[in-house]
């Protein structure tokens, strides 16, 4: 596994610059990359619809989640009610949190300084 370091202004990746990053660390074409990239995207989808859940080992977990129907009053004092909806939530597995959490002591929190925000 690629030992990666947490850059000062890193900031989050977008679909470009990941799948050049990918490009030049995996040295495959550009589409290739954005195919594996959306393969990987799309099990992922398919497999919540399906499942409910999915694990990717050393990794996390993303898993569907049932939002509670709530009521509520507005300023204007009229009730408001917000139906039943689910949301898709991620879990970080205990790998990726010590790795995470490890990279940060070893900068001294600097990437957490540098953004705006995490």
């Amino acid at each position: 596994m690629k030992n990666y370091q947490i850059e000062k202004g890193l900031g989050s990746k977008t679909d470009p610059e990941l799948i050049s990053g990918l490009m030049r660390d995996l040295k495959l074409p550009a589409q290739e990359v954005k195919t594996l990239l959306d393969y990987v995207t799309d099990g992922i989808k398919k497999n919540l619809e399906i499942n409910g859940v999915v694990n990717i080992r050393k990794f996390g977990r993303f898993y569907i989640c049932k939002r509670k129907r709530a009521r509520f009053k507005n300023f204007k004092g009229v009730t408001v009610e917000i139906p039943i909806s689910y949301s898709v939530k991620f879990k970080a597995s205990s790998t990726l949190r010590s790795m995470v959490n490890r990279s940060l002591v070893v900068n001294k929190g600097k990437a957490l300084r540098d953004k705006s925000r995490i």
